[in-house]
């Protein structure tokens, strides 16, 4: 039978390749079922006919591109079973078939259609996935290469023959593909270079530079290959497209990243003052790459301080000019931002954090930050108070030993706790984390009545938004961490006047059943977790009274278990879990009188949740209990040995 006539004799197929990008649920079911069917049928037919839908130009761009995805579809999965029976189909193909296929998919690399071209880019790389490993599809590499080259390829083509290297440098791991690289990077250049007049293909020929940069170690080691890839990249970086200065800078991150040990020349040659240029860009996408290039080159100078090797100190040469642009870009911030947008503010106070962890005290020796901080934390503009409390909250973050900082934050605080009333959510919200930070790191350096009025003023403020809320529950068990290793033996500490106001605005918080407010909820539960391992001798009682609440709470999760099914019940469970977790540790042996009662519920629990995390979470307590009732343990294996043959049963399933 004919590929035509096949088709023809599937009257569902051609409607399933037409609706396959369709976003209607029904008709997308429909649509893969008829590919489904006619795949099953005959699937060197059926290949065929997608492949010559791919490159059919009478067809419309959406239906050849449906064809295309299609087609890479049969060869591509995430489950590794189901790539294995992919790839096993293809290689058992008939060679004929086979070169058909790969002749259409680089015919239609040239597709007038960009969407059509980047599909058939897609499919070049699947098949190439599954060959080029065999050392099949020899001609494939001098192909594309060829494409750049030939001044018979027009745009399109160049286009998505770049997209089709850059997709498998992506998919591929640098050995596989280690033979192919020169050429490759021939191919590359030919498209990256500042003589190239198509800023599409140019574009283009960045992303697969960044995509190939992994296995291009080589290269990098040779002088005269590394001066030639930095050249094309950083004329790029200078580029009036704003796009492809974009593109630059991503792969200047990139190589930042992967050969650190390189960069010394071409920082003093021009990336200092490329990259702080970049970041005063109007160019919102422009000026996240610069900074995100100055936050990778500190996280790179620290994890290599942090194994004792030497480091080149770009942060700290670069901080000089690097701080004064950050600082002004914390005041970009837009009022009630998205969290999950990611914004220059953000960017900027982020490497911020990481500029203070990597250079340390000597990011204040000039006092420009400190000055900054100084000059706006009380600004009538919302948006510099809330940078300067943004720049004091990276600074402590970072962790920085110096005793001029440690004064400047003993006379901060008291004007932070003033911020809490602040009528603006966004600097509450930067006032709470800052202090968390400062908490987490400095709490020492505090009198009992600076760290009273912090834990005061963070638990009034449990009933602020939420976002702020949530801070100030991080905080709390942030600062709570300086007296966990005491408490057994202290007979009181600076928590004990808080415990019971705490735990009554927990209870208080908990029983609000409001949406979306799991976040917020395991930052109490943990904050109560930190609070309970930090409570002194004093606090005894809350804590046998708490242990009573939690066992209650526990107990009223288990009666809903078996007529629920919904993951919010398990977060409830996990949340109660991790704070009887601390009240086991804490009170030791004083736990004996219920241990029959806490064991009894979490062994109901565990024979009936399908859950893995509170199944781990409630091991986690028994373990716990067991160290406190010692040999009186045995008392509950024979209801215990079952009900974890079945639950490793169950980790083994999921794995």
């Amino acid at each position: 039978i004919g590929c035509s006539s096949f088709a023809f004799s599937h009257p569902g197929l051609r409607h399933g390749i037409w609706t396959t990008p369709d976003q209607h649920t029904l008709t997308r079911e429909e649509a893969t079922r008829a590919l489904e069917n006619a795949s099953r049928e005959n699937f060197s037919m059926y290949l065929m006919m997608l492949s010559q839908q791919l490159t059919n130009e009478t067809s419309e761009s959406i239906v050849r591109s449906a064809a295309g995805i299609a087609l890479k579809n049969t060869m591509k999965a995430k489950e590794v079973e189901r790539r294995e029976e992919m790839i096993n189909k293809w290689i058992n193909l008939d060679a004929s078939v086979k070169s058909q296929i790969k002749m259409g998919a680089l015919m239609a690399l040239g597709a007038k259609e960009s969407m059509v071209g980047t599909t058939a880019a897609q499919v070049v790389e699947a098949i190439a996935n599954i060959e080029l490993p065999r050392n099949e599809w020899s001609e494939l590499v001098p192909t594309l290469v060829n494409y750049m080259s030939s001044p018979e390829s027009d745009v399109n083509r160049k286009k998505a023959t770049m997209e089709a290297i850059g997709f498998i440098c992506e998919q591929f791991d640098s050995d596989a593909i280690k033979v192919y690289s020169n050429n490759l990077m021939t191919a590359i250049f030919q498209g990256a270079r500042v003589e190239e007049p198509s800023s599409v293909i140019r574009k283009a020929s960045l992303n697969a530079l960044y995509n190939s940069l992994e296995f291009a170690e080589e290269n990098f080691n040779h002088q005269g290959e590394r001066d030639y890839i930095m050249k094309v990249v950083f004329e790029a970086a200078q580029s009036n497209d704003g796009e492809i200065c974009v593109s630059a800078f991503e792969c200047l991150v990139k190589i930042m990243q992967l050969y650190y040990e390189h960069m010394s020349g071409y920082m003093q040659a021009g990336l200092y003052k490329a990259s702080i240029n970049a970041m005063k860009s109007n160019n919102v996408s422009l000026a996240l790459q610069a900074i995100e290039f100055w936050t990778t080159v500190c996280e790179v100078e620290i994890d290599l301080s942090e194994r004792s090797f030497e480091i080149e100190n770009f942060a700290r040469i670069g901080s000089r000019e690097i701080v004064p642009v950050l600082l002004i870009l914390l005041t970009q911030q837009e009022e009630d931002a998205d969290e999950d947008e990611w914004n220059v503010a953000m960017s900027a106070a982020t490497c911020l954090g990481f500029l203070a962890h990597c250079v340390g005290k000597d990011l204040l020796e000039d006092n420009t930050i400190l000055n900054f901080i100084q000059t706006y934390i009380t600004s009538p503009d919302w948006h510099q108070k809330e940078a300067a409390v943004m720049a004091l909250g990276t600074m402590a973050e970072g962790n920085i030993e110096s005793p001029l900082f440690t004064d400047f934050l003993r006379n901060a605080l008291p004007v932070l706790l003033d911020l809490m009333n602040d009528p603006s959510a966004d600097v509450r919200d930067s006032v709470a984390w800052t202090v968390g930070e400062i908490m987490k790191n400095y709490v020492a350096f505090f009198d009992t009545a600076k760290v009273q009025s912090v834990i005061k003023c963070l638990i009034d403020h449990l009933n602020d938004k939420r976002r702020i809320a949530t801070n100030c529950a991080f905080a709390i068990a942030n600062l709570c961490s300086e007296y966990s290793e005491t408490a057994e033996t202290d007979q009181t500490n600076d928590l004990s006047p808080f415990f019971n106001p705490f735990v009554q605005i927990f209870l208080n918080l908990v029983q609000k059943q409001e949406q979306n407010d799991s976040n917020f909820k395991l930052s109490l539960h943990y904050a109560l977790s930190c609070f309970v391992s930090a409570s002194a001798n004093d606090c005894s009682e809350g804590l046998v009274s708490l242990t009573n609440l939690m066992l209650e709470h526990l107990n009223f999760t288990l009666q809903h278990q078996n007529v629920s099914v919904d993951d919010s019940l398990s977060e409830v469970q996990s949340n109660i879990l991790s704070v009887i977790d601390a009240l086991v540790k804490r009170l030791g042996k004083k736990m004996v009188p219920v241990a029959d009662q806490l064991m009894t519920l979490l062994l109901n629990i565990l024979s009936c949740s399908k859950n893995t995390t509170v199944a781990d979470d409630i091991l986690n307590v028994i373990k716990e209990i067991c160290g406190v009732v010692e040999g009186s343990f045995n008392r509950y294996m024979v209801a215990l040995n079952p009900i974890l043959l079945n639950v490793m049963g169950s980790h083994d399933d999921q794995q």
